[in-house]
This record gives C-alpha cells, structure tokens and sequence, in this order.
C-alpha cells in the first residue's frame, strides 16, 4: 500500500512456511525434483535473465503465473509434482497473522512483538522444537537467504531464543536445534556450477495449492 493511504485488504495474510525433513528423505527430494525438472526443459537448466544459464528453481508463484520455463506446463506435469509432495515423507509446519487485525492491534501499550515476521517466526520454532522434542533427535534450520536487513532479524531472534528460551518455554525446550544456516536459491559450489536446496524449493511449492485451493491438491497439503 502507499504510505499515504488506509490499509484496506482486511484478508491479507502472512505467513511463514516451513517443512521438516531428514537427511534421507531430502536426498530423495532431490532426485524426484531432478528428474521433474528434466521432463519440462532438457538437461534441467535453464538460461535466467541477467543470472545465466543455471538449474531451474520451482518456485510456486512462478509456476502458477506460467513463467518460462513453466509456460508450457500440462495436466501430466502438474500431477507430476503433486506425485512428489504427496510421496515425499516430510512433516510441514506454517504460522502466519491476519495483517490488517496485526495493525489495527497493535499499539505503544500492546505485548505484540514489532515485527509480523518475528511473530510467525516465534510460532514456527515452537512447533519445530515440539517435534524434534517428541522423536528425541536434533535439528537445524535452513532459511531461503533474503535481504541482509530481514536475515539479521531472523537469526538475532532465534539466537535470543536458544539462549534465553521466551516467554513460554525455556532454553531447554529449544535445545534441539543446533544451527541456522541461510542459502540463495542457487548455491555455487564451484565456479559456475550452481544447486538448489530441494527443501527450500518444498516449502516454496506448499506454501499454497499449485492451482486449486480446496481440491485434491490442497488436500495433499493439508494431511502434512
């Protein structure tokens, strides 16, 4: 919205989407995404304006707006990647706040937190260290690199946390995650020669249906 006008989307969602994966099942994704990508471009490059010639990234919104190289995606393609999400063993974990209650609450007096993302981010690493917790293992996190100014955020929250614990639960409950990282949506790894993160990618593709909200493919959604 501009700066100078009423905030009027009173639907407006944020939200944070995250999916939990172990090893294994990641090494999986990654081959399933490999070959997917393979079946809609040769080689499963593709040559990005200004980035080069690079892997292709699935990326929802892309996909849903019928960006090159999604532009010629049909049924076959799509039930492809539905096939992947619902075979692939993860466990997805999302929180988010309706924005215009968020401001229309929020006030110099009010015990929210200052920032949306902080408030999801909150929720997340709550249910993230509940499930590490009930399965007894340790975790890391691995966040889609941003702008510098939102990674600070994100990681000087999550450093507090694991410290200090929050309002809620102490150090103890969060002592299962044991690192955060951040990623680009290409890693080099050497020069020129660029991966993805399949589970970046995941969460990107669920953080809504492909196509039709309340159908079969939100229903695969909805049982992770």
């Amino acid at each position: 919205k501009k700066n100078n006008e009423p905030y009027q989307q009173r639907n407006d969602l944020y939200i944070l989407n995250g999916v939990v994966l172990s090893g294994h099942d990641s090494f999986l994704l990654k081959n399933r995404m490999e070959k997917f990508k393979r079946s809609i471009i040769k080689d499963g490059i593709y040559c990005y304006p200004g980035k080069g010639t690079r892997p292709v990234v699935l990326r929802n919104s892309d996909i849903n707006s019928h960006k090159a190289p999604f532009n010629h995606l049909n049924e076959k393609n799509f039930e492809a990647l539905n096939k992947i999400i619902k075979t692939t063993n993860y466990i997805q974990i999302a929180a988010g706040l309706n924005y215009y209650s968020y401001t229309q609450n929020k006030n110099e007096d009010s015990e929210i937190d200052s920032s949306p993302l902080l408030m999801s981010l909150g929720l997340l690493l709550i249910n993230y260290a509940d499930y590490l917790n009930s399965i007894n293992k340790k975790g890391i996190i691995i966040f889609e690199e941003e702008t510098k100014k939102h990674d600070t955020m994100k990681l000087n929250y999550i450093l507090k946390v694991l410290k200090f614990g929050n309002k809620t639960y102490n150090k103890d409950f969060f002592s299962n995650i044991t690192a955060v990282y951040f990623r680009k949506k290409w890693t080099e790894e050497t020069k020129d020669n660029f991966v993805t993160t399949a589970g970046l990618e995941l969460a990107d593709l669920t953080i809504s249906p492909l196509r039709r909200m309340l159908d079969s493919e939100y229903l695969i959604i909805e049982r992770k």
